[in-house]
């Protein structure tokens, strides 16, 4: 079996995957892309340079919980070392985040390493195909909990007992994903990409109690996008991310339109302003689809680096209670080495 029909068969049973059952919720980012491995398994590798590094801080809730918001770390790094063929990348990530809030401090953890093959069909087309798994903890401090049997009718009073019990105040359980995505260079900063992946294929149950199972829902993660010049200095990036899990979905459409101050030709670095807008779609379990949030950005890129600012402007129901979040994304691409030749032409998101 050559290499192609192997990343052939391999894709289709990723894929095949994905309608496995779909039942909570992950966080999410507004700068989606600043997280690749996050996003699709299939992007780890999927850069112009040798090494990637990502760091992304997002605050939220702030004023509907005050003084305990959900404060979110995201980073990941990934490396893309020479594979099979002369244009292919085997690629190795690590991810971690933590997301921790409210009154009792829950918090999740997750660490995962990635592994992706970036098989290259043509010089400038690419089908890529990633799997990734880990450990994540879900918990909480319950020390800090209030029940209702201990309000006495005067106030709240810690000596009474709760009456409830807990088998754990913390869950470690394994998680795994994959995915697939397609890549197709157009020209000088022009290209389009394609890709899908499922997290949670194992559904582990995170329940605190030994009543009942609490399993953490399959995420399926759709997305697609492309960068367009339009001209010498401008591009535009739109972009489409789709996400189901459980009962929820989610929907991200927007673009960046960036400004390039300068541009080497030969390493494709750059130096770089750009704006975005975005609006996030969005359901719950009563609700059917409908406007949740707009989002706008800024993002400076000087070579090797990028950093971005955006902010949610919450536009659903919530908007009472939650005006909106911030997200700060911070970037590092490594160039690539000159014996390993060429770099790939990928969007600047």
């Amino acid at each position: 079996m050559n290499r192609y029909t192997f990343f052939t068969l391999a894709l289709l049973l990723s894929l095949g995957l994905l309608p496995a059952l779909l039942r909570a919720q992950d966080i999410h980012f507004s700068q989606q892309y600043a997280a690749p491995l996050f996003v699709n398994p299939a992007m780890t590798g999927l850069m112009q340079g040798d090494v990637r590094g990502s760091l992304i801080y997002r605050n939220q809730w702030a004023s509907a919980m005050t003084g305990t918001p959900f404060r979110t770390i995201y980073g990941s790094a990934d490396m893309a070392l020479s594979g099979l063929g002369d244009y292919d990348r085997l690629a190795i990530g690590l991810m971690i985040y933590n997301d921790k809030g409210g009154a009792v401090s829950f918090q999740t953890n997750y660490i995962d390493l990635a592994l992706a093959y970036n098989l290259a069909l043509a010089e400038r087309t690419y089908l890529s195909l990633g799997i990734e798994g880990g450990m994540s903890q879900r918990g909480f401090d319950l020390s800090k909990a209030q029940f209702g049997n201990q309000f006495d009718g005067s106030g709240y009073t810690p000596d009474l007992p709760s009456d409830e019990v807990f088998a754990a105040q913390s869950r470690w359980r394994a998680n795994v994903a994959a995915g697939g995505m397609f890549y197709m260079g157009l020209g000088v900063r022009s290209n389009i990409f394609l890709g899908g992946a499922m997290y949670h294929f194992t559904s582990p149950d995170i329940s605190f109690t030994d009543l009942e199972r609490d399993q953490v829902s399959s995420k399926l993660s759709l997305q697609t996008g492309a960068t367009l010049a339009l001209g010498e200095q401008f591009d535009a990036v739109p972009t489409f991310y789709y996400l189901k899990q459980g009962q929820h979905s989610q929907l991200n459409v927007g673009s960046w339109v960036r400004y390039i101050f300068d541009r080497n030709r030969h390493t494709s670095l750059e130096k770089a302003f750009g704006i975005g807008a975005w609006t996030r779609f969005a359901n719950s379990v009563a609700s059917s689809m409908g406007i949740d949030a707009v989002i706008l950005g800024a993002k400076f890129d000087y070579n090797n680096f990028g950093v971005g600012l955006s902010y949610d402007f919450t536009a659903s129901g919530l908007s009472v209670a939650n005006t909106g979040g911030v997200e700060i994304a911070l970037t590092y691409t490594a160039p690539i080495r000159e014996q390993r030749g060429r770099a790939i032409e990928c969007p600047k998101f």
